[in-house]
């Protein structure tokens, strides 16, 4: 399991979505019996796990308040989350965001940003 993530949480706009592993290892949305969107959660997952920043803003972590999106990812290996919130949207067009596993703000690409933002759920 090159991964070591067991759920992550997605919630934006007041919903949270979360994703888990199934019995086959299958990334499946809780609660949602068939009305997942499979090519979504995989090009949200392939996106969150190769996502880089396009620059740093600030060493200061400024929340972005209120956060567009939060994602919080549960890794296996122990209790600690990762909590990646993404804010509003720079001036280039880019996206300012926070991790709680680094101190300061930057910048990810708005075609990463969409990808994130897609529906999991038809």
């Amino acid at each position: 399991d090159a991964l070591p993530i067991s759920s992550v949480e997605v919630t934006k706009n007041g919903t949270t979505v979360v994703l888990t592993r199934n019995e086959k290892g299958q990334w499946v949305v809780q609660g949602q019996n068939g009305s997942q969107n499979d090519l979504a959660i995989q090009t949200f997952l392939n996106t969150l796990s190769g996502l880089q920043s396009t620059a740093w803003v600030s060493e200061k972590s400024l929340a972005p308040e209120p956060a567009v999106e939060k994602i919080v990812i549960h890794r296996k290996s122990d209790q600690k989350q990762i909590v990646l919130q993404i804010g509003e949207k720079a001036a280039e067009g880019d996206e300012y965001a926070t991790i709680s596993t680094l101190p300061g703000t930057f910048l990810i690409r708005a075609l990463d940003f969409q990808n994130l933002m897609d529906g999991l759920v038809r």
